[in-house]
């Protein structure tokens, strides 16, 4: 048997590949959206992403730091959507140089169309049983983590990274880590992937096995 032209890859690089094949499905995914909305896909991502953070973080120098962009492209997709009604800018109180990124009532009706733009991908994954959920799960949040540390990602607000996090200290078998800060056990399923009050944790990342 004639052996193959392409070498085989190691198991690390297989995960590699299959997770930029499944990226290329989220893109497909939004430039449908995209097509029938007349957005453009990192318009409707900042749309998402400014109606489910807080103030603080819904700035143009956030979005830029949040999706790798320069803040060149980002005023240009954010003034669009403003000349779209879609968003206001609203100055700081207390520092005029700030200027905070506020959905209008048009925009966040538009955002909740936007809800479960990921299903397809969210049906195919409920179908894996509890455990193996948990496992991928862990696996993301530390890469991630891990890729934040280097400085690869921009932020990582995930409790695996996270001051307040005591792994296996609430007492509770089946919510057996805790939440320092607001006393909430929580469980694998529990474990946040983008907190509001999220403190980064000086040491290394917890890692936790099922």
């Amino acid at each position: 048997m004639p052996r193959s032209a392409h070498p085989e890859l190691p198991l690390p690089d297989k995960i590699v590949a299959s997770l930029e094949r499944l990226s290329r499905v989220f893109r497909i995914l939004l430039w449908d959206l995209a097509t029938e909305t007349g957005l453009s896909p990192i318009q409707i991502q900042f749309l998402l992403y400014l109606r489910d953070q807080p103030r603080a973080h819904c700035r143009v120098s956030v979005l830029a730091r949040e999706y790798g962009l320069t803040r060149a492209t980002v005023s240009d997709a954010v003034s669009t959507l403003a000349r779209k009604g879609l968003l206001d800018k609203q100055g700081s109180e207390t520092d005029k140089r700030v200027a905070h990124l506020l959905l209008t009532d048009a925009g966040r009706k538009l955002a909740r169309k936007f809800d479960g733009w990921q299903g397809r991908m969210t049906e195919k994954v409920r179908g894996f049983d509890p455990e193996t959920l948990g496992t991928v799960f862990l696996f993301l949040q530390e890469t991630i983590i891990g890729l934040q540390r280097d400085g690869t990602v921009a932020r990582a607000h995930m409790c695996l990274g996270c001051e307040h996090f005591r792994p296996n200290a609430s007492g509770d078998p089946l919510r057996p880590h805790l939440c320092a800060l607001t006393g909430t056990p929580l469980g694998v399923p529990d474990l946040k992937v983008d907190c509001p009050i999220h403190r980064p944790r000086n040491g290394p990342a917890h890692r936790l096995r099922r």
